[in-house]
């Protein structure tokens, strides 16, 4: 695990107990909303240890906020489920204990629909809030998505880089 700060060390400024299971978890959830907009539907599902600890540490609500937009320190990812009624998002969980051996423990499948098109994503919530998405649409990717990046300027960098592949 490589870390760029102290900072990503010390862990963000967030919701929740735990950086690891509260704000990577809400990183890549934001990540999937910046490339779609408001979602209609979304399948999520946890691999390994975000699979047995989800609900304990917050993570199906810290995914369900970063899928509408919210960021690690709004304290609204506390009612993301009420917020995602509100909103008419339409989503399922899906729990998977035992990780493929290839996967990190923390691994998190996002598919998600909206008037803009869909997306697959896999990532991984790796520590300090830092987080990685591995692949997109199916293709390798490597994107950090590190504690106080810009997710809005990596999700336009990375839709050119896709679409110019």
């Amino acid at each position: 695990m490589q870390f760029d700060s102290c900072f990503d060390i010390i862990g963000p400024i967030m919701v929740g107990p735990s950086s690891s299971h509260t704000a990577g978890v809400v990183s890549i959830g934001k990540f999937v909303h910046t490339w779609l907009g408001d979602l209609d539907h979304v399948t999520i599902t946890f691999y390994g240890s975000l699979a047995s600890t989800y609900q304990g540490h917050g993570s199906d609500k810290a995914i369900i906020g970063g899928l509408l937009g919210l960021s690690s320190r709004d304290l609204n990812i506390r009612s993301a489920y009420a917020l995602a009624k509100d909103r008419h998002l339409d989503y399922h969980f899906t729990l998977v204990p035992d990780a493929p051996p290839d996967y990190h423990p923390n691994t998190v499948q996002v598919e998600a629909a909206s008037r803009a098109g869909t997306l697959h994503i896999i990532g991984a919530s790796i520590g300090g809030g830092v987080a990685m998405i591995y692949a997109i649409n199916h293709q390798e990717a490597s994107i950090n998505l590190g504690t106080g990046v810009d997710i809005d300027t990596i999700v336009a960098k990375t839709k050119k880089e896709v679409s110019d592949v």
